[in-house]
């Protein structure tokens, strides 16, 4: 439009919308374009032809932030013809962290940004998020860079016609030929910041880090634990399969509570106040155990899908309903700022214990729970219940009465029991709308978890 000073649309015919790279399925064409000529490619800067860069032709170079920027690349390319039918984390693996298409994009920018710098130079830098969020003064550069007249107007003019919705709805789009319906699928959304809802944390940690470098389960766990230091054996499972049942199903075997030795040992997930009275009342012990909420609730996740009775829920869809909610036994936030505010004041017998301390830092903390039941320990025999009780021969050894659940009857509480595996399934965006609730839920709550090891 501002070489044609004109706001009509495709008025430069079908080579305008060819890409450069294509060249030689239109190179005899070429001499029927009139000056000034206009390409797009996607080459890097040492692919252009020699005499283009050394006559000092002008180049305007776009680029995008890579985020973005390959989240368009992989919706775009997405089932094209020949493309490989990648779901995005294989997208992610083999593009992304590869990054080998046509020389790669760190080189591609490194390439232009490096040549830009030089005084003799004849190209224009232009970020795509710039056209986005100041296009009166981008294209203003543009429009002195390329030596075309122009008015306020006809840049306000230019803007609105090159809205994304009426570029989308004008723009000619070579690139259907390869879309198997010949649909055009070049112009999606167009925002800025929509790779938060693609990148899982550890994807975008990890991009992150080569950038910088290119351009320079719980509750059974610690009821084994408590069953050793009771029964002073690191046997497991000595306690019979009462002491694998939740407090919360005892109306299923009431009438066997009294055949369980003391000291009685119960695992439950309910909150403190519908615990019982006088449980609280009398001192009763109570070892409140807590883990990061977002690896819990990737935990709680991998262990619901596919049971019986439970909503076949995809991760996206179990992060609306049951994340954000947050009202599964009245919710994770009630149910730690009660806990941590009872403990806080002695309103109840009360040991708070964190998995990542556990994980981290098992010989203390169990030392701590066995002080705290009055149990009598060696050292030697808190070395042996770490060793009994390590992941893998819990995952190996512990009794898991929720296999009744699974269509299979098999067990799915023990899975990788490690701290940071939310990374690998929070997007950027649920993870900083995860951060916004839990700063607003937790403001007068002061309790400090472990994220990552």
């Amino acid at each position: 439009m501002l070489l044609s000073h004109t706001t009509e649309y495709n008025t430069k015919g079908v080579l305008h919308h060819m890409l450069l790279d294509l060249a030689a399925h239109f190179f005899d064409k070429l001499d029927d374009m009139e000056d000034p000529r206009l390409f797009t490619t996607h080459l890097p800067l040492h692919h252009l032809p020699d005499h283009h860069v050394k006559n000092g032709y002008k180049i305007i170079y776009l680029n995008r932030n890579p985020k973005d920027r390959w989240v368009s690349n992989y919706t775009f390319l997405n089932g094209k013809l020949g493309i490989p039918d990648w779901t995005w984390n294989e997208f992610f693996d083999k593009m992304i962290l590869k990054d080998d298409l046509q020389g790669g994009w760190f080189n591609f920018t490194k390439g232009f940004e490096k040549a830009a710098k030089v005084e003799t130079s004849n190209i224009l830098p232009v970020k795509y998020e710039d056209l986005k969020q100041h296009p009166f003064s981008t294209i203003k550069k543009m429009a002195e860079f390329i030596n075309v007249s122009y008015t306020d107007d006809i840049i306000r003019e230019i803007i609105e016609k090159c809205s994304f919705v009426n570029i989308k709805q004008h723009k000619y789009d070579s690139s259907r030929m390869i879309d198997p319906k010949h649909k055009s699928t070049l112009f999606r959304k167009g925002v800025i910041g929509d790779w938060k809802n693609w990148f899982t944390v550890a994807q975008n940690e990890k991009f992150d880090e080569m950038y910088r470098e290119e351009m320079k389960d719980c509750t059974h766990w610690c009821h084994e634990i408590l069953s050793m230091l009771l029964s002073q054996s690191v046997e497991y499972n000595t306690k019979g399969s009462l002491h694998h049942m939740y407090l919360e199903f005892a109306a299923y075997f009431m009438d066997k509570l009294d055949e369980v030795d003391d000291p009685r040992l119960f695992t439950i997930h309910f909150p403190l106040h519908h615990l019982p009275t006088h449980h609280v009342k009398n001192g009763y012990k109570m070892i409140y155990l807590n883990r990061n909420p977002k690896d819990r609730w990737v935990s709680n996740y991998t262990f619901l899908h596919g049971k019986l009775g439970i909503p076949d829920w995809t991760w996206d869809e179990f992060f609306d309903n049951m994340i954000i909610k947050d009202d599964l036994y009245e919710g994770w936030f009630n149910y730690t700022r009660e806990f941590e505010k009872a403990a806080h004041i002695k309103k109840a017998n009360i040991l708070p214990i964190k998995y990542e301390d556990l994980k981290l830092h098992p010989f203390s903390t169990i030392k701590k729970m066995a002080d705290f039941i009055n149990v009598s320990q060696t050292d030697d025999f808190i070395r042996e219940i770490i060793e009994k009780c390590s992941f893998d021969n819990i995952k190996k050894h512990k009794y898991d009465s929720t296999r009744i659940i699974d269509p299979k009857q098999q067990s799915t509480l023990f899975r990788k029991g490690v701290i940071g595996d939310w990374k690998n399934w929070f997007t950027v965006a649920q993870n900083e709308k995860f951060d916004e609730i839990y700063k607003e839920k937790m403001k007068d709550c002061d309790v400090d978890f472990i994220y990552e090891q």
